[in-house]
């Protein structure tokens, strides 16, 4: 008696373990799906799995047992009529009234089932990707605060440069230090500049767009780099044609064309010159065209200038102060513009880069304020000259 006592009292005391562990588990694992995305990701797609598993197969047992009775009523409602009316068919009739009804309850299931299979995929996708967007959100917003964090102090060490300089009786080294100070702070400067722009102009939702000219655009983009071209002596020579009307964005439209024609200033030598020319191309679309004579990009690098951060060897020095966004940036606008860009480019033989944007007339609804997509569109294309 005192064994079994023993015996029950230890049984008793196992199963509290058991469940201590249990419940120990269960709560790990709901801590685990409210902090890990990825797990909750994972158990949210199998949960739709299972979701569309069982809602087939319950539509599919529905649609048997509808289709039976379906044509069970309709052969003896057949039955019945021939024998009210008192005519002995062959049965094709009954036959054929049964074969409408499979038909029509076929296509009702199939129709069924494949709504049912689109929400449910909808909805996994959905969850699927949301780990990435969230990820993308959260880049974004961070390259943001990043960049808005560092104004400060290094525009504040820029003007404590400057006010320094001012000073004439500063060793020749020490201003030279101090000027160089400056200079990478105007890189880093931009390079900040580039970061917001990359960070706020690839939201397509924060975009006012309007009818603008794109020659007007580009008129305002090479005056502001007119210093640039004449300290680097380069000639910029511009040939417009009308009509030259686009449904833009002007600030990333002026982006677009700053960002391209600086580059073509930038990697020219000497004496050279940069040719930029905007004219349609006659089958719906505004061309503009950016041509230099400089250093040419090499075939091995050509297929990744739009990627971020990246410089071509030719061109990793500092004297150009590239901070590897500006095509990037460009690449993104001209996508949400619905436009192409093309580059051709070979070695010391020069740069040709055309963008082409759908072009747009007032009243005419095929470049309705709804920027109706080109036939290929966010098409990036880069070429090569023989």
């Amino acid at each position: 008696m005192f064994m079994l006592k023993i015996s029950e009292t230890s049984s008793v005391a196992n199963t509290k373990i058991y469940w201590k562990r249990f419940a120990e588990w269960a709560i790990g694992l709901k801590r685990k799906y409210q902090q890990d995305l990825i797990f909750r990701t994972q158990w949210n797609i199998i949960g739709c799995i299972v979701l569309l598993g069982t809602s087939l197969l319950a539509l599919v047992a529905y649609a048997f047992h509808y289709l039976y009775e379906e044509l069970t009523r309709t052969i003896l409602q057949g039955v019945i009529d021939q024998l009210s009316t008192g005519s002995a068919g062959d049965g094709a009739d009954i036959a054929q009234a049964a074969q409408n009804a499979q038909m029509r309850n076929f296509v009702i299931v199939f129709a069924a089932t494949a709504l049912m299979a689109t929400l449910v995929g909808y909805f996994i996708a959905k969850v699927a990707l949301a780990p990435a967007r969230n990820a993308l959100l959260f880049q974004k917003r961070f390259i943001g605060d990043i960049a808005h964090e560092l104004r400060t102090p290094i525009a504040i060490i820029k003007t404590n440069s400057e006010v320094s300089l001012m000073d004439t009786s500063l060793d020749p080294k020490v201003q030279r230090v101090l000027h160089s100070n400056i200079d990478e702070l105007n890189r880093a400067s931009e390079i900040i500049n580039n970061l917001l722009t990359f960070s706020n102009w690839t939201r397509p939702e924060q975009m006012n767009f309007s009818s603008i000219d794109l020659g007007v655009v580009a008129d305002a983009a090479i005056r502001s780099l007119r210093e640039l071209a004449k300290k680097k002596r380069v000639e910029i020579i511009v040939y417009k044609k009308t009509p030259r009307m686009i449904y833009a964005n002007s600030t990333a439209i002026g982006q677009i064309a700053t960002n391209i024609i600086k580059n073509a200033i930038s990697y020219t030598p000497a004496r050279g010159k940069a040719t930029v020319l905007i004219e349609p191309d006659y089958q719906g679309h505004i061309l503009f065209v950016v041509q230099d004579t400089g250093m040419g990009i090499e075939r091995k690098d050509l297929p990744h200038i739009f990627e971020p951060f990246f410089r071509a060897e030719r061109s990793r020095n500092r004297q150009h102060g590239s901070s590897g966004l500006g095509l990037a940036i460009v690449s993104e606008l001209v996508k949400i513009h619905h436009g192409k860009i093309a580059v051709k480019s070979a070695p010391n033989h020069g740069t040709t880069v055309t963008v082409s944007f759908p072009y747009y007339k007032n009243g005419d609804a095929a470049y309705s304020a709804k920027r109706e997509q080109t036939e290929h569109p966010d098409e990036i294309s880069a070429g090569f000259v023989a």
